[in-house]
């Protein structure tokens, strides 16, 4: 078991070992009374935590779109990089 252990974890770094097919970006949206998984394309830029991202589409109906960027979860499965952009509503509006 040590041997096939040693062998995965050598050839984990090989280049081409493990390659990404696709990435996908989701935009998980909340507050305390509303929650939106939102899957985005073409997003060029990941935010960092602290920043503010606007949502104007979420602006008319829940009060406000200006949310700030709480965490980002990268995960890595099958191939697929899947990053998620947790938000929180910047001034509690989303009711």
């Amino acid at each position: 078991m040590n041997e096939l252990y040693e062998e995965f974890s050598w050839r984990l770094g090989e280049e081409g070992y493990y390659p990404i097919s696709e990435t996908k970006i989701i935009l998980n949206v909340h507050n305390s009374e509303y929650g939106w998984y939102i899957d985005v394309k073409g997003l060029k830029h990941i935010p960092k935590v602290g920043e503010e991202f606007n949502l104007y589409f979420i602006h008319r109906p829940y009060g406000s779109g200006l949310c700030k960027v709480e965490s980002v979860d990268h995960d890595l499965s099958a191939g697929v990089h899947t990053i998620t952009i947790n938000l929180v509503d910047r001034y509690g509006k989303l009711k």
